[in-house]
């Protein structure tokens, strides 16, 4: 069985994560015990960063209806087992990949 690796963030990553925790709590707020809710959207985030870049700039950037979408889809489609996603998802936010 895989397991889950989290990517390490850089300072600037860090701080940036911190706002798009801030930003995101109301969108779990009614599904998620509020003390964990930072806790996980960031690991959710930083699973996904380690197989799929993600320019938390750009996410941080997006407009209200972007940010909800990449965030929620990120909890929908991450396999809490591997830390893959799932069904061909790709965040708006990921970083080009190069060849």
């Amino acid at each position: 069985m895989n397991q889950i690796e989290f990517a390490e963030l850089t300072k600037e990553e860090t701080v940036l994560m911190e706002k798009i925790l801030k930003r995101a709590e109301p969108l779990f707020e009614n599904k998620i015990n509020p003390e964990e809710i930072t806790t996980h959207i960031g690991m959710n985030l930083r699973a996904v960063h380690a197989v799929c870049p993600l320019d938390f700039r750009k996410l941080h950037g997006f407009n209200d209806f972007s940010f909800a979408h990449d965030i929620i889809m990120i909890d929908m489609k991450l396999n809490k087992e591997t830390g893959e996603l799932e069904e061909f998802f790709l965040p708006r936010c990921a970083k080009p990949q190069s060849n």
